[in-house]
């Protein structure tokens, strides 16, 4: 009896708070994640290509300066009657400036374009990243959820294994039947080959963490919320609209869809340019050694130049409806956006709550089937229940802390997915460059409890 209530207490303490000393945290293995994945890397670099491109949007409103110079000597001989050879000389040298004034507003068009463009690859960035560091908590707490499924069928194991032996104990003496053997020898196969299939999915899972996270698999601490949960579904919504990556690059890609066509319209529109040079030219010619002819000049010059396009070979009108076109299937790719965006957000959100709820109903039925176990366990002891009913009450316990873990599983996975939905998933805002000591506060460090919602852990 005293080993049922040991094993009983032992399965139990899997569900209570208990103090980690796991050296893998979750910020830990996000850190790694976010640092390591190949994809994310490249993703890093292609969006400081993009910066540093960025220094063009400023050509259209910048001058043109061309510095020319030349210099060139030609020998003539001259072989008619007289003979007469020159040698004649010139140097010349031209700096000129032309700067555009209007150009029916496609400069500015331009500007905002390239503008459009880097804040796409910035928010395609900030979407692989929230992509790669979910993947990071998915295999985080995959890996979590297989350990403590491990733990439950070894205890259960165990559990089932001490049942048989009491069994052929009171076989013995003649309390028990051999049809109690027979089912205490079934139960306890059922528990090894629960225990065998537990070991295979936790190989599995220490398999696709390492290749995600680029850690070593080590005991892992207790999953947590790394930053604080809004409280109402508007809140999500609000964040969603103004930091979720996917709907940026859709705002983004109409932005530069309305400069474009802003640029299809300045094709019919007049360009005004001003230049301004000055040319020195010097000449110099020479007869026989003697110098017949030397000039020297100096031009300045200012120009205005008015060009008003009248026909393009209807290039522009093809370019204009091209871009119209263009602009209004933008818009609509928004708005689908945002549809998927708020379809996600409330399909989450109510997965979220529903989880917490069955985080919470599923501790207080663990509590309620470990009391009915252990009341079930001293009444087949005096003989009042039968085997059967003992087994059933453990069957019953297991499948609740098997669910238990799942739920909890969920409810952070949920958890996380509503970050990402409202693009707060990243390194920054997670802050995983900080030290573990910097960032302990009682969020952090007390362990989660079933049946307390993370909402009123964070409050």
């Amino acid at each position: 009896m005293k080993k049922f209530l040991i094993s009983s207490v032992c399965v139990a303490s899997l569900i209570a708070p208990q103090i980690s000393f796991a050296t893998t945290t979750l910020r830990h293995a996000l850190d790694s994640t976010h640092e390591k994945n190949p994809v994310l890397d490249a993703k890093r670099s292609e969006l400081e290509a993009a910066k540093a491109d960025n220094i063009r949007r400023f050509a259209g409103f910048l001058p043109n300066v061309e510095l020319k110079g030349s210099r060139s000597k030609t020998t003539v001989k001259d072989k008619t009657e007289p003979f007469e050879n020159r040698n004649e000389n010139q140097n010349q040298r031209s700096l000129q400036i032309t700067q555009n004034v209007f150009k029916g507003g496609e400069s500015y068009a331009k500007f905002k374009m390239a503008n459009a463009r880097v804040a796409q690859k910035q928010a395609e960035y900030v979407a692989e990243e929230q992509k790669v560091l979910l993947e990071g908590v998915k295999a985080y707490l995959e890996i979590w959820a297989k350990e403590a499924n491990l733990k439950v069928s070894q205890k259960a194991e165990r559990v089932f294994k001490e049942t048989l032996e009491a069994t052929l104990e009171k076989l013995r003496f003649g309390v028990a039947s051999q049809a109690d053997v027979e089912r205490a020898t079934a139960e306890y196969q059922k528990a090894n080959a629960k225990l065998a299939q537990s070991q295979s999915e936790l190989s599995g899972a220490v398999a696709t963490f390492e290749n995600t996270t680029g850690l070593i698999y080590d005991a892992l601490a207790e999953p947590n919320m790394l930053v604080a949960m809004p409280t109402q579904m508007d809140d999500v919504v609000a964040r969603a609209y103004v930091a979720n990556p996917n709907l940026i690059q859709a705002d983004r890609a109409v932005d530069e869809a309305d400069a474009q066509n802003t640029v299809s319209k300045s094709a019919f529109l007049p360009s005004v340019d001003v230049s301004a040079s000055i040319a020195h030219d010097k000449r110099s010619s020479s007869d026989n050694d003697r110098i017949n002819r030397n000039t020297n000049r100096l031009n300045r010059s200012l120009t205005a130049e008015l060009r008003i396009p009248l026909f393009q070979q209807g290039n522009e009108y093809a370019g204009l409806k091209e871009a119209v076109n263009n602009l209004e299937a933008k818009k609509k790719r928004r708005r689908a956006t945002q549809q998927e965006l708020m379809q996600s957000i409330r399909s989450t959100w109510a997965g979220w709550k529903a989880s917490m709820s069955q985080v919470e109903s599923l501790t207080t039925g663990v509590k309620a089937a470990t009391f009915v176990k252990e009341g079930l366990r001293q009444e087949y002891d005096f003989g009042i229940k039968s085997l059967f009913d003992v087994y059933q009450a453990e069957k019953d316990l297991l499948d609740a802390e098997y669910q238990l873990i799942s739920a909890k599983q969920q409810e952070f996975m949920s958890a996380y997915q509503l970050l990402s939905l409202t693009g707060q998933l990243t390194a920054d805002h997670l802050k995983l460059k900080e030290t573990e000591a910097s960032m302990q506060t009682p969020q952090e460090t007390v362990l989660y409890t079933p049946g307390e919602t993370q909402h009123d852990k964070q409050i």
